[in-house]
Parts: structure tokens; C-alpha cells; sequence
């Protein structure tokens, strides 16, 4: 039996090993997004290349002024504070199975547990198309467009929906509906009419076949969905690896309860 509970002491080091890789990689990313908008902007090269006159039709301001975009920071966020999660439960893991320490060991079982739940539901939520969770995400923020955007302002929130109107080719969160009166913004106009002729941007006359009717939020999602089965097998693979992890650990705990003190 000693052998065997090595081996799975080894195994569950060496996932872990690959998962703290992984969590260091969630927080370098969560860093960029969050810090280095500007540095993202640069990259894409869209708005580096965009016109002077084009540039003050929709209020976009220089990209090494951006210091931040939000929804950019707030996914940013997100995977900041979950590569770290991943990083102190897998880090538990290591020195739980390395060191021989029970306690440790015991506790990477409970947060990991925890963690697949939340991870199932959540991915499990995001790919369903039609789930809550867009339906709320969607809510909250096209009711900030409405309560916060400002076609000519400099603020942050404002500047961040004109790029992603441009950019993304598409229209606020839900469309010009998210805008007060229902008309849309000038960043959300076709980018051809915009070289072409402005002036057909700026008289903004219904039915708006000159802009974008699509909301950006569905277009992002659109993106991901495309690729659902690689996301979901990824997934999949990912919650497999976790909980085979989850299995070891407890086998390991379990041999050296009946053996004394590893």
C-alpha cells in the first residue's frame, strides 16, 4: 500500500504543479487587462490606425491616455482573484502531498471541491446561450450605458463604449435601445459611412440603417460560441482533471489514516 499511496502523492503534485502554472498565467493576464489597457489597445492596432477626423466624430481620445477600460478591467478582475484562488489551493495541494501532511491535504480537498462546483455552474451558466446569467449581465450594464454614458464626455465608462461600438463593430450592450430616446450613439455607425460620408452619422435619421443594430455583448458572445465545443471540452477537461485530483488526495488521506501519521 505504501507504494501506491507515493504514486498518488506524486500525481497529485504534479497536477497541481500544472495548475499553479495555470493560475500564474490567469493572474499575468488579469494583470494586463486590468493595468495595461493602453498596451491592449496598441496590440489590436484599430484605434492606433483610426483617422483624426474619424477619431473626433466619436470622441474616442489617444490611446496612451487610455488607463483603463471597464469592462476590459472588470474581466480583468475576474480572472485576477481566480488565478489566485487557483494558486492557494493547488499551492495547498503541493505541500500537502510533497510534505506528507495530512491537514494539508485535507483541507485541498474541501476548496477544490468547492471550487469545481462553482467553476461547473458558472461555465456551465456562460455556455448556455439563453442563461440567467447573460440575461443579468446584460440588464445591469446596459442600464449603466443609459445612466452613465455620455456621447462627447471624457470619463472612462463613456470612452470605453465608443471603442467598443467601433472596434467590435456593433451597437452599446442590447443595441440603441440602450441609449436615452433610443438613438444611437455616433461611435455605433457603420465604419464605412463613417469614412465615406460623416455627415449621414451625424444627421442620425431613423430607421438608422447607417449604424450597427447588434449590441456588443451579444456579438462577444456570438464570438465564444462559435467555438462552444472546444470551450466546453476544455471545460470538461478541466473539472475531469480536478476531480481526479479531489480522488487521489482522498485515497492518500484515507492510507495514511490507517497507517498512522504520513
Amino acid at each position: 500500500m505504501g507504494c501506491i499511496t507515493t504514486f498518488g502523492r506524486i500525481i497529485v503534485v504534479f497536477l497541481n504543479l500544472v495548475f499553479l502554472l495555470v493560475s500564474l498565467a490567469f493572474i499575468v493576464t488579469g494583470v494586463i487587462l486590468k493595468f495595461f489597457a493602453n498596451k491592449i489597445l496598441h496590440y489590436i492596432g484599430d484605434v492606433d490606425a483610426l483617422d483624426a477626423n474619424v477619431r473626433n466624430t466619436l470622441h474616442i481620445p489617444d490611446v496612451d491616455d487610455v488607463t483603463e477600460l471597464p469592462f476590459v478591467a472588470d474581466v480583468g478582475v475576474a480572472l485576477l482573484v481566480f488565478g489566485c484562488v487557483l494558486f492557494v489551493i493547488t499551492f495547498c495541494g503541493c505541500c500537502g502531498a510533497c510534505c506528507e501532511w495530512r491537514p494539508l491535504l485535507i483541507v485541498f480537498i474541501i476548496l477544490m471541491s468547492v471550487l469545481v462546483i462553482v467553476q461547473a455552474a458558472v461555465g456551465g451558466l456562460f455556455l448556455a446561450k439563453n442563461s440567467a446569467l447573460h440575461s443579468t449581465i446584460k440588464e445591469k450594464v446596459g442600464d449603466k450605458v443609459k445612466d452613465d454614458y455620455d456621447e462627447t464626455g471624457n470619463d472612462v465608462f463613456s470612452f470605453a463604449i465608443n471603442m467598443l461600438n467601433y472596434l467590435l463593430k456593433c451597437c452599446a450592450i442590447n443595441g440603441r435601445t440602450d441609449f436615452k430616446g433610443g438613438i444611437p450613439a455616433l461611435s455605433c455607425c457603420k465604419r464605412e459611412v463613417i469614412t465615406t460620408d460623416q455627415n449621414k452619422c451625424l444627421a442620425r435619421q431613423s430607421p438608422y440603417a447607417d449604424f450597427y443594430q447588434q449590441g456588443c455583448y451579444d456579438k462577444l458572445k456570438d464570438k465564444v460560441l462559435e467555438q462552444l465545443t472546444v470551450a466546453a471540452v476544455i471545460l470538461a477537461l478541466v473539472l475531469l482533471l480536478q476531480v481526479v485530483e479531489i480522488v487521489i488526495a482522498l485515497f492518500v488521506v484515507k492510507e495514511a489514516s490507517s497507517i498512522g501519521p504520513i
